[in-house]
Protein backbone atom coordinates (compact mmCIF):
# COMPACT_ATOMS: atom_id res chain seq x y z
CA UNK A 1 0.00 0.00 0.00
CA UNK A 2 2.89 2.31 0.83
CA UNK A 3 4.44 1.73 -2.60
CA UNK A 4 1.13 2.56 -4.33
CA UNK A 5 0.81 5.74 -2.28
CA UNK A 6 4.35 6.74 -3.28
CA UNK A 7 3.64 6.12 -6.99
CA UNK A 8 0.50 8.27 -6.76
CA UNK A 9 2.42 10.99 -4.91
CA UNK A 10 5.29 10.94 -7.44
CA UNK A 11 2.81 11.11 -10.33
CA UNK A 12 1.08 14.14 -8.79
CA UNK A 13 4.44 15.85 -8.31
CA UNK A 14 5.42 15.04 -11.89
CA UNK A 15 2.20 16.53 -13.29
CA UNK A 16 2.62 19.54 -11.01
CA UNK A 17 6.14 20.16 -12.31
CA UNK A 18 5.07 19.78 -15.95
CA UNK A 19 2.29 22.31 -15.33
CA UNK A 20 4.78 24.63 -13.61
CA UNK A 21 7.22 24.46 -16.54
CA UNK A 22 4.60 25.20 -19.19
CA UNK A 23 2.89 27.90 -17.12
CA UNK A 24 6.04 29.78 -16.13
CA UNK A 25 8.71 28.94 -18.69
CA UNK A 26 6.79 28.60 -21.94
CA UNK A 27 4.62 31.69 -21.42
CA UNK A 28 5.15 34.30 -24.09
CA UNK A 29 5.66 31.56 -26.67
CA UNK A 30 2.21 29.97 -26.69
CA UNK A 31 1.83 30.25 -30.47
CA UNK A 32 5.25 28.72 -31.05
CA UNK A 33 4.42 25.88 -28.66
CA UNK A 34 1.06 25.26 -30.33
CA UNK A 35 2.80 25.30 -33.71
CA UNK A 36 5.28 22.67 -32.53
CA UNK A 37 2.46 20.51 -31.14
CA UNK A 38 0.51 20.80 -34.40
CA UNK A 39 3.57 19.82 -36.43
CA UNK A 40 4.28 16.87 -34.13
CA UNK A 41 0.69 15.71 -34.59
CA UNK A 42 1.03 15.90 -38.38
CA UNK A 43 4.41 14.17 -38.46
CA UNK A 44 3.03 11.42 -36.23
CA UNK A 45 0.15 10.74 -38.63
CA UNK A 46 1.83 11.25 -42.04
CA UNK A 47 4.02 8.07 -41.93
CA UNK A 48 0.90 5.90 -41.74
CA UNK A 49 -0.42 7.46 -44.93
CA UNK A 50 2.94 6.79 -46.58
CA UNK A 51 2.98 3.17 -45.38
CA UNK A 52 -0.58 2.66 -46.58
CA UNK A 53 0.29 4.05 -50.02
CA UNK A 54 3.37 1.83 -50.27
CA UNK A 55 1.34 -1.24 -49.31
CA UNK A 56 -1.36 -0.30 -51.80
CA UNK A 57 1.29 0.20 -54.51
CA UNK A 58 2.54 -3.36 -53.93
CA UNK A 59 -0.99 -4.81 -53.99
CA UNK A 60 -1.90 -2.88 -57.16
CA UNK A 61 1.41 -3.78 -58.82
CA UNK A 62 0.76 -7.48 -58.19
CA UNK A 63 -2.70 -7.08 -59.75
CA UNK A 64 -1.35 -5.16 -62.76
CA UNK A 65 1.30 -7.83 -63.40
CA UNK A 66 -1.41 -10.50 -63.28
CA UNK A 67 -3.58 -8.43 -65.65
CA UNK A 68 -6.23 -7.53 -63.05
CA UNK A 69 -5.16 -4.07 -61.86
CA UNK A 70 -5.52 -0.52 -63.29
CA UNK A 71 -2.27 1.10 -64.40
CA UNK A 72 -3.64 4.66 -63.95
CA UNK A 73 -4.50 3.92 -60.33
CA UNK A 74 -0.96 2.60 -59.83
CA UNK A 75 0.63 5.83 -61.13
CA UNK A 76 -1.73 7.88 -58.97
CA UNK A 77 -0.52 5.96 -55.93
CA UNK A 78 3.12 6.47 -56.93
CA UNK A 79 2.57 10.24 -57.30
CA UNK A 80 0.79 10.47 -53.96
CA UNK A 81 3.62 8.52 -52.33
CA UNK A 82 6.22 10.95 -53.73
CA UNK A 83 4.26 13.86 -52.27
CA UNK A 84 4.06 12.13 -48.88
CA UNK A 85 7.85 11.65 -48.97
CA UNK A 86 8.34 15.38 -49.58
CA UNK A 87 5.86 16.82 -47.07
CA UNK A 88 7.66 15.62 -43.90
CA UNK A 89 10.94 17.27 -44.98
CA UNK A 90 9.21 20.64 -45.31
CA UNK A 91 7.48 20.18 -41.97
CA UNK A 92 10.73 19.19 -40.23
CA UNK A 93 12.38 22.41 -41.46
CA UNK A 94 9.64 24.56 -39.92
CA UNK A 95 9.65 22.42 -36.78
CA UNK A 96 13.42 22.85 -36.41
CA UNK A 97 13.11 26.64 -36.47
CA UNK A 98 10.22 26.73 -33.97
CA UNK A 99 12.01 24.31 -31.64
CA UNK A 100 15.16 26.44 -31.67
CA UNK A 101 13.09 29.58 -31.01
CA UNK A 102 11.44 27.93 -28.00
CA UNK A 103 14.75 26.56 -26.71
CA UNK A 104 16.39 30.00 -26.83
CA UNK A 105 13.36 31.49 -25.06
CA UNK A 106 13.55 28.93 -22.26
CA UNK A 107 17.32 29.42 -21.83
CA UNK A 108 16.84 33.18 -21.63
CA UNK A 109 13.89 32.91 -19.25
CA UNK A 110 15.58 30.46 -16.89
CA UNK A 111 18.91 32.33 -16.76
CA UNK A 112 17.18 35.63 -16.00
CA UNK A 113 14.84 34.02 -13.45
CA UNK A 114 17.77 32.41 -11.59
CA UNK A 115 19.74 35.69 -11.62
CA UNK A 116 16.73 37.65 -10.33
CA UNK A 117 16.09 35.11 -7.58
CA UNK A 118 19.71 35.15 -6.45
CA UNK A 119 19.63 38.94 -6.35
CA UNK A 120 16.46 38.84 -4.25
CA UNK A 121 17.78 36.34 -1.70
CA UNK A 122 19.56 37.53 1.42
CA UNK A 123 23.25 36.88 2.07
CA UNK A 124 22.46 34.49 4.94
CA UNK A 125 20.52 32.18 2.62
CA UNK A 126 23.11 32.40 -0.16
CA UNK A 127 26.01 31.63 2.20
CA UNK A 128 24.28 28.69 3.93
CA UNK A 129 25.47 25.16 2.96
CA UNK A 130 21.89 24.18 2.07
CA UNK A 131 21.50 27.21 -0.19
CA UNK A 132 24.86 26.54 -1.82
CA UNK A 133 24.02 22.88 -2.47
CA UNK A 134 20.71 23.82 -4.05
CA UNK A 135 22.28 26.53 -6.23
CA UNK A 136 25.02 24.12 -7.29
CA UNK A 137 22.42 21.63 -8.51
CA UNK A 138 20.53 24.42 -10.28
CA UNK A 139 23.70 25.63 -12.04
CA UNK A 140 24.50 22.12 -13.23
CA UNK A 141 21.04 20.91 -14.25
CA UNK A 142 18.44 23.67 -14.00
CA UNK A 143 18.43 25.16 -17.48
CA UNK A 144 18.75 22.10 -19.68
CA UNK A 145 16.39 20.04 -17.54
CA UNK A 146 13.56 22.53 -18.10
CA UNK A 147 14.28 22.52 -21.82
CA UNK A 148 14.33 18.74 -21.76
CA UNK A 149 10.99 18.59 -19.93
CA UNK A 150 9.30 20.70 -22.62
CA UNK A 151 10.73 18.71 -25.54
CA UNK A 152 10.05 15.36 -23.82
CA UNK A 153 6.43 16.33 -23.17
CA UNK A 154 6.02 17.30 -26.83
CA UNK A 155 7.53 13.98 -27.93
CA UNK A 156 5.21 12.19 -25.51
CA UNK A 157 2.17 13.75 -27.20
CA UNK A 158 3.54 12.85 -30.64
CA UNK A 159 4.19 9.25 -29.56
CA UNK A 160 0.69 9.03 -28.07
CA UNK A 161 -0.82 10.05 -31.42
CA UNK A 162 1.30 7.42 -33.19
CA UNK A 163 0.26 4.79 -30.64
CA UNK A 164 -3.45 5.56 -31.01
CA UNK A 165 -3.27 5.54 -34.82
CA UNK A 166 -1.30 2.29 -35.01
CA UNK A 167 -3.63 0.67 -32.46
CA UNK A 168 -6.65 1.57 -34.59
CA UNK A 169 -4.98 -0.12 -37.58
CA UNK A 170 -3.76 -3.24 -35.77
CA UNK A 171 -6.91 -3.86 -33.74
CA UNK A 172 -8.70 -5.04 -36.91
CA UNK A 173 -5.99 -7.68 -37.52
CA UNK A 174 -5.24 -10.04 -34.61
CA UNK A 175 -5.93 -7.49 -31.85
CA UNK A 176 -4.46 -9.74 -29.14
CA UNK A 177 -0.97 -9.11 -30.52
CA UNK A 178 -1.21 -5.56 -29.13
CA UNK A 179 -1.43 -6.93 -25.59
CA UNK A 180 1.62 -9.17 -26.09
CA UNK A 181 3.72 -6.26 -27.37
CA UNK A 182 2.59 -4.03 -24.51
CA UNK A 183 3.56 -6.67 -21.96
CA UNK A 184 6.91 -7.18 -23.66
CA UNK A 185 7.78 -3.47 -23.53
CA UNK A 186 6.88 -2.70 -19.90
CA UNK A 187 10.03 -4.32 -18.34
CA UNK A 188 12.21 -1.83 -20.24
CA UNK A 189 10.20 1.06 -18.78
CA UNK A 190 10.46 -0.28 -15.22
CA UNK A 191 14.23 -0.57 -15.61
CA UNK A 192 14.57 3.03 -16.83
CA UNK A 193 12.42 4.44 -14.01
CA UNK A 194 14.30 2.52 -11.36
CA UNK A 195 17.79 3.53 -12.46
CA UNK A 196 16.89 7.14 -13.33
CA UNK A 197 15.78 7.57 -9.73
CA UNK A 198 19.13 6.19 -8.56
CA UNK A 199 20.95 8.83 -10.64
CA UNK A 200 19.06 11.68 -8.95
CA UNK A 201 19.71 10.15 -5.52
CA UNK A 202 23.43 10.08 -6.34
CA UNK A 203 23.37 13.72 -7.49
CA UNK A 204 21.49 14.74 -4.36
CA UNK A 205 23.76 12.85 -1.96
CA UNK A 206 26.96 14.04 -3.65
CA UNK A 207 25.97 17.72 -4.00
CA UNK A 208 28.73 19.00 -1.72
CA UNK A 209 31.35 16.76 -3.35
CA UNK A 210 30.37 18.10 -6.78
CA UNK A 211 30.47 21.66 -5.45
CA UNK A 212 34.01 21.14 -4.13
CA UNK A 213 35.04 19.67 -7.50
CA UNK A 214 33.72 22.67 -9.45
CA UNK A 215 35.35 25.03 -6.94
CA UNK A 216 38.76 23.43 -7.60
CA UNK A 217 38.14 23.49 -11.36
CA UNK A 218 37.59 27.26 -11.19
CA UNK A 219 41.25 27.67 -10.20
CA UNK A 220 42.20 26.69 -13.74
CA UNK A 221 39.83 29.23 -15.30
CA UNK A 222 40.63 32.42 -13.39
CA UNK A 223 43.96 34.03 -14.24
CA UNK A 224 45.08 35.08 -10.70
CA UNK A 225 44.45 31.54 -9.43
CA UNK A 226 46.15 29.99 -12.46
CA UNK A 227 49.23 32.19 -12.03
CA UNK A 228 49.56 31.11 -8.39
CA UNK A 229 49.16 27.46 -9.37
CA UNK A 230 52.08 27.87 -11.77
CA UNK A 231 54.31 29.87 -9.40
CA UNK A 232 53.93 27.43 -6.51
CA UNK A 233 53.83 24.29 -8.65
CA UNK A 234 50.33 23.44 -7.41
CA UNK A 235 48.76 22.46 -10.74
CA UNK A 236 49.26 18.70 -10.42
CA UNK A 237 48.19 18.75 -6.76
CA UNK A 238 44.92 20.47 -7.68
CA UNK A 239 44.40 18.13 -10.63
CA UNK A 240 44.84 15.16 -8.28
CA UNK A 241 42.34 16.66 -5.82
CA UNK A 242 39.86 17.27 -8.64
CA UNK A 243 40.24 13.71 -9.92
CA UNK A 244 39.60 12.25 -6.45
CA UNK A 245 36.41 14.31 -6.09
CA UNK A 246 35.37 13.59 -9.68
CA UNK A 247 35.80 9.87 -9.09
CA UNK A 248 33.75 10.02 -5.89
CA UNK A 249 30.55 11.12 -7.62
CA UNK A 250 31.18 9.54 -11.05
CA UNK A 251 31.96 6.06 -9.69
CA UNK A 252 28.47 5.59 -8.28
CA UNK A 253 26.87 6.92 -11.47
CA UNK A 254 29.00 4.61 -13.63
CA UNK A 255 28.04 1.56 -11.54
CA UNK A 256 24.39 2.57 -11.80
CA UNK A 257 24.62 2.91 -15.61
CA UNK A 258 26.43 -0.44 -15.83
CA UNK A 259 23.54 -2.22 -14.10
CA UNK A 260 21.02 -0.27 -16.14
CA UNK A 261 22.72 -1.27 -19.42
CA UNK A 262 22.78 -4.94 -18.38
CA UNK A 263 19.07 -5.04 -17.60
CA UNK A 264 18.16 -2.97 -20.66
CA UNK A 265 19.80 -5.57 -22.92
CA UNK A 266 17.57 -8.22 -21.36
CA UNK A 267 14.37 -6.14 -21.48
CA UNK A 268 15.01 -5.01 -25.08
CA UNK A 269 15.53 -8.64 -26.10
CA UNK A 270 12.15 -9.51 -24.55
CA UNK A 271 10.51 -6.66 -26.48
CA UNK A 272 12.07 -7.79 -29.77
CA UNK A 273 10.89 -11.37 -29.21
CA UNK A 274 7.27 -10.17 -28.89
CA UNK A 275 7.70 -8.16 -32.09
CA UNK A 276 9.04 -11.26 -33.85
CA UNK A 277 6.03 -13.30 -32.70
CA UNK A 278 3.66 -10.69 -34.15
CA UNK A 279 5.55 -10.66 -37.46
CA UNK A 280 5.29 -14.45 -37.74
CA UNK A 281 1.53 -14.31 -37.14
CA UNK A 282 1.05 -11.72 -39.92
CA UNK A 283 3.25 -13.63 -42.38
CA UNK A 284 1.22 -16.74 -41.66
CA UNK A 285 -1.93 -14.76 -42.55
CA UNK A 286 -0.40 -13.98 -45.97
CA UNK A 287 0.42 -17.65 -46.56
CA UNK A 288 -3.16 -18.55 -45.66
CA UNK A 289 -4.49 -15.97 -48.13
CA UNK A 290 -6.15 -13.81 -45.46
CA UNK A 291 -4.23 -10.64 -46.39
CA UNK A 292 -2.24 -9.41 -49.40
CA UNK A 293 1.53 -8.85 -49.49
CA UNK A 294 1.14 -5.05 -49.63
CA UNK A 295 -1.19 -5.18 -46.64
CA UNK A 296 1.48 -7.23 -44.83
CA UNK A 297 4.06 -4.46 -45.34
CA UNK A 298 1.53 -1.90 -44.06
CA UNK A 299 0.77 -4.01 -40.97
CA UNK A 300 4.44 -4.71 -40.24
CA UNK A 301 5.19 -1.00 -40.57
CA UNK A 302 2.29 -0.15 -38.25
CA UNK A 303 3.42 -2.88 -35.87
CA UNK A 304 6.93 -1.42 -35.70
CA UNK A 305 5.48 2.05 -35.12
CA UNK A 306 3.19 0.70 -32.41
CA UNK A 307 6.13 -0.93 -30.63
CA UNK A 308 8.32 2.13 -31.17
CA UNK A 309 5.69 4.62 -30.01
CA UNK A 310 4.81 2.62 -26.91
CA UNK A 311 8.50 2.23 -26.07
CA UNK A 312 8.95 5.95 -26.76
CA UNK A 313 6.04 6.84 -24.46
CA UNK A 314 7.53 4.78 -21.65
CA UNK A 315 10.95 6.29 -22.32
CA UNK A 316 9.41 9.77 -22.33
CA UNK A 317 7.71 9.07 -19.00
CA UNK A 318 11.04 7.84 -17.64
CA UNK A 319 12.81 10.98 -18.89
CA UNK A 320 10.03 13.19 -17.55
CA UNK A 321 10.31 11.50 -14.16
CA UNK A 322 14.09 11.96 -14.28
CA UNK A 323 13.75 15.63 -15.24
CA UNK A 324 11.03 16.37 -12.72
CA UNK A 325 13.27 15.54 -9.76
CA UNK A 326 15.77 18.18 -10.88
CA UNK A 327 12.95 20.58 -11.71
CA UNK A 328 11.71 20.07 -8.14
CA UNK A 329 15.08 21.52 -7.06
CA UNK A 330 14.50 24.47 -9.41
CA UNK A 331 11.00 25.04 -8.00
CA UNK A 332 12.34 24.79 -4.43
CA UNK A 333 15.01 27.34 -5.30
CA UNK A 334 12.51 29.75 -6.87
CA UNK A 335 10.29 29.40 -3.78
CA UNK A 336 13.12 29.91 -1.27
CA UNK A 337 12.26 32.43 1.41
CA UNK A 338 14.99 34.71 2.80
CA UNK A 339 16.28 33.77 6.24
CA UNK A 340 16.43 37.49 7.11
CA UNK A 341 12.91 38.89 6.84
CA UNK A 342 12.30 42.42 5.58
CA UNK A 343 9.59 44.06 7.76
CA UNK A 344 6.40 45.09 5.97
CA UNK A 345 6.03 48.00 6.23
CA UNK A 346 9.52 48.86 7.43
CA UNK A 347 10.55 52.02 9.25
CA UNK A 348 12.97 54.63 7.89
CA UNK A 349 14.55 56.36 10.89
CA UNK A 350 15.77 59.43 8.97
CA UNK A 351 17.63 62.07 10.95
CA UNK A 352 19.09 65.47 10.11
CA UNK A 353 22.55 63.95 10.05
CA UNK A 354 24.14 60.49 10.11
CA UNK A 355 22.34 58.17 12.54
CA UNK A 356 23.26 56.99 15.98
CA UNK A 357 24.09 53.27 15.91
CA UNK A 358 24.03 51.08 19.01
CA UNK A 359 25.15 47.48 19.51
CA UNK A 360 23.51 46.36 22.75
CA UNK A 361 24.74 43.03 24.17
CA UNK A 362 25.21 41.55 20.68
CA UNK A 363 26.22 37.89 20.38
CA UNK A 364 26.51 36.15 17.02
CA UNK A 365 27.34 32.75 15.59
CA UNK A 366 26.76 31.68 11.99
CA UNK A 367 23.73 29.40 11.43
CA UNK A 368 24.59 25.73 11.86
CA UNK A 369 27.77 26.44 13.88
CA UNK A 370 28.46 26.20 17.62
CA UNK A 371 31.14 28.82 18.26
CA UNK A 372 30.26 32.48 18.74
CA UNK A 373 32.19 34.92 16.52
CA UNK A 374 30.99 37.94 18.49
CA UNK A 375 30.39 37.87 22.24
CA UNK A 376 28.55 40.52 24.23
CA UNK A 377 29.41 43.45 21.95
CA UNK A 378 28.37 46.82 23.38
CA UNK A 379 29.21 49.70 21.06
CA UNK A 380 27.72 53.13 20.41
CA UNK A 381 28.62 55.16 17.31
CA UNK A 382 27.46 58.74 17.67
CA UNK A 383 26.32 60.78 14.62
CA UNK A 384 29.38 62.01 12.72
CA UNK A 385 31.77 59.98 14.84
CA UNK A 386 34.64 58.17 13.09
CA UNK A 387 35.89 54.92 14.61
CA UNK A 388 38.32 52.17 13.64
CA UNK A 389 37.85 48.50 14.45
CA UNK A 390 41.22 46.85 15.09
CA UNK A 391 41.70 43.14 15.63
CA UNK A 392 43.57 40.04 14.52
CA UNK A 393 42.38 37.99 11.56
CA UNK A 394 39.16 36.20 12.42
CA UNK A 395 38.35 38.51 15.32
CA UNK A 396 34.96 39.31 13.77
CA UNK A 397 35.47 42.72 12.13
CA UNK A 398 33.84 41.70 8.82
CA UNK A 399 31.12 39.83 10.71
CA UNK A 400 30.31 43.02 12.64
CA UNK A 401 29.86 44.83 9.31
CA UNK A 402 27.58 42.05 8.06
CA UNK A 403 25.38 42.62 11.10
CA UNK A 404 25.45 46.38 10.49
CA UNK A 405 24.28 45.78 6.91
CA UNK A 406 21.74 43.29 8.28
CA UNK A 407 23.06 40.45 6.15
CA UNK A 408 22.49 38.50 9.37
CA UNK A 409 20.56 39.12 12.60
CA UNK A 410 22.28 38.88 16.00
CA UNK A 411 21.91 35.53 17.73
CA UNK A 412 21.34 37.49 20.94
CA UNK A 413 21.13 41.19 21.65
CA UNK A 414 19.90 44.20 19.66
CA UNK A 415 21.22 46.65 17.08
CA UNK A 416 19.45 50.03 17.02
CA UNK A 417 19.54 52.89 14.52
CA UNK A 418 18.36 56.21 15.98
CA UNK A 419 16.74 54.17 18.73
CA UNK A 420 14.86 51.85 16.33
CA UNK A 421 15.51 48.09 16.39
CA UNK A 422 17.18 47.24 13.07
CA UNK A 423 14.72 44.36 12.58
CA UNK A 424 11.95 46.97 12.21
CA UNK A 425 13.83 49.04 9.59
CA UNK A 426 13.11 48.71 5.86
CA UNK A 427 16.14 46.65 4.84
CA UNK A 428 16.63 47.82 1.24
CA UNK A 429 16.40 51.46 2.30
CA UNK A 430 18.91 50.96 5.13
CA UNK A 431 21.45 49.19 2.92
CA UNK A 432 21.18 51.99 0.34
CA UNK A 433 22.21 54.48 3.04
CA UNK A 434 25.52 52.71 3.65
CA UNK A 435 28.74 52.67 1.70
CA UNK A 436 31.31 49.91 2.05
CA UNK A 437 34.54 48.72 0.50
CA UNK A 438 34.93 45.09 1.52
CA UNK A 439 38.26 43.29 1.52
CA UNK A 440 36.84 41.00 -1.19
CA UNK A 441 35.51 43.68 -3.53
CA UNK A 442 34.25 42.99 -7.05
CA UNK A 443 36.37 43.62 -10.15
CA UNK A 444 33.89 44.39 -12.94
CA UNK A 445 34.89 43.78 -16.56
CA UNK A 446 33.22 46.83 -18.19
CA UNK A 447 34.31 50.18 -19.59
CA UNK A 448 36.09 52.21 -16.89
CA UNK A 449 33.36 54.86 -16.74
CA UNK A 450 30.72 52.13 -16.43
CA UNK A 451 32.64 50.47 -13.59
CA UNK A 452 32.59 53.70 -11.57
CA UNK A 453 28.97 54.45 -12.52
CA UNK A 454 27.94 51.14 -10.92
CA UNK A 455 28.15 53.05 -7.63
CA UNK A 456 24.72 54.53 -8.41
CA UNK A 457 22.94 53.27 -11.52
CA UNK A 458 19.75 55.07 -10.49
CA UNK A 459 21.36 58.20 -11.95
CA UNK A 460 22.24 58.81 -15.58
CA UNK A 461 25.91 58.31 -16.42
CA UNK A 462 27.37 61.84 -16.42
CA UNK A 463 31.10 62.15 -17.06
CA UNK A 464 31.65 65.15 -14.72
CA UNK A 465 30.17 63.11 -11.84
CA UNK A 466 32.22 60.04 -12.78
CA UNK A 467 35.46 62.05 -12.96
CA UNK A 468 34.68 63.77 -9.65
CA UNK A 469 34.25 60.37 -7.96
CA UNK A 470 37.44 59.08 -9.61
CA UNK A 471 39.41 62.05 -8.28
CA UNK A 472 38.13 61.41 -4.76
CA UNK A 473 39.12 57.77 -5.10
CA UNK A 474 42.56 58.76 -6.46
CA UNK A 475 41.88 56.88 -9.71
CA UNK A 476 41.62 59.82 -12.12
CA UNK A 477 45.40 60.14 -12.52
CA UNK A 478 46.11 56.65 -13.81
CA UNK A 479 42.86 56.46 -15.79
CA UNK A 480 43.92 59.48 -17.90
CA UNK A 481 47.18 57.66 -18.72
CA UNK A 482 45.36 54.69 -20.18
CA UNK A 483 45.06 54.54 -23.96
CA UNK A 484 41.29 55.08 -24.02
CA UNK A 485 40.91 56.75 -20.63
CA UNK A 486 37.42 56.38 -19.23
CA UNK A 487 36.43 54.39 -22.34
CA UNK A 488 39.08 51.76 -21.62
CA UNK A 489 37.75 48.19 -21.46
CA UNK A 490 38.90 46.45 -18.28
CA UNK A 491 40.00 42.81 -18.31
CA UNK A 492 42.73 41.63 -20.67
CA UNK A 493 40.69 38.55 -21.56
CA UNK A 494 38.66 40.88 -23.82
CA UNK A 495 39.89 42.36 -27.10
CA UNK A 496 41.63 45.66 -26.35
CA UNK A 497 41.13 45.11 -22.63
CA UNK A 498 43.54 46.27 -19.92
CA UNK A 499 44.23 44.56 -16.59
CA UNK A 500 44.60 47.09 -13.75
CA UNK A 501 46.93 46.35 -10.85
CA UNK A 502 45.49 45.27 -7.49
CA UNK A 503 45.95 48.81 -6.17
CA UNK A 504 44.22 50.31 -9.21
CA UNK A 505 41.30 47.91 -8.86
CA UNK A 506 41.00 49.00 -5.23
CA UNK A 507 40.95 52.69 -6.15
CA UNK A 508 38.32 52.04 -8.82
CA UNK A 509 36.21 50.32 -6.15
CA UNK A 510 36.77 53.32 -3.86
CA UNK A 511 35.71 55.70 -6.65
CA UNK A 512 32.56 53.66 -7.10
CA UNK A 513 31.87 54.11 -3.40
CA UNK A 514 32.25 57.90 -3.67
CA UNK A 515 29.76 58.01 -6.55
CA UNK A 516 27.22 56.23 -4.35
Amino acid sequence: MGRVHKVVSDTKNLLSNITYVFRHVAKGKVRVLLGILAIQAITAFVPFIGSFLQGEIINTLVKVVSGQGQINYLWTLVGANLIMDTVPQLIYTVSGFLTMDLRFHIERFVNIAIAQKRAALDVATIESPEGNDLMSKIDENGQWRLNSMVSTTVYFISSAITLITSSAILISHEWWLIIIILLGTIPEFVTDIRYDKHVWNIHDAKAQVRRRYYNIRQHFGWIPYLIELKLFGLAQSFIDRAMVLFTQFQRDELNNHKLRSFYRIITQAIAQITLGIASIVYIKSVLEGKIQIGTLTFLLSSLARFRGSFSSILSNISDMYDNHQYISDYVRFMELEPMIKNPQPGLKPVGEKSPKIEFDGVWFKYPGTKNYILKDINLTIEPGEMIALVGINGAGKSTLLKLLFRFYDPTKGTIRVNGVDMKEIEMTWWQSQLGVLLQDYANYRFLTKEVIHLGDTSKKLLMPEVEKAAKKGEAHGFIKKWEKGYDQMLGKEFTGGFEPSIGQWQKLALSRLFLS
